[in-house]
């Protein structure tokens, strides 16, 4: 099975987890890159889970900006 995409991380463009509340200090903790790669980690994590077949699928991971995606 071949799936490819790319996920939006979290405050990227229309992305934004907590509204306009988004960049108050108490939420800025999730907008690292060490989150980013979380979100990731989570996301693969869920579609392995989700999809029939994929849980037995590799994960090629490429890339190298903000999330390393």
């Amino acid at each position: 099975m071949i799936l490819s995409g790319f996920a939006e991380h979290r405050y990227y463009g229309t992305s934004l987890p907590y509204g306009n509340k988004s960049f108050e200090n108490q939420y800025l903790n999730y907008l690292t890159s060490e989150q980013a790669l979380a979100d990731y980690a989570y996301l693969i994590k869920y579609i392995k889970s989700s999809i029939p077949d994929a849980s037995t699928s590799p994960v090629i991971a490429f890339g190298g900006s903000y999330g390393g995606i």
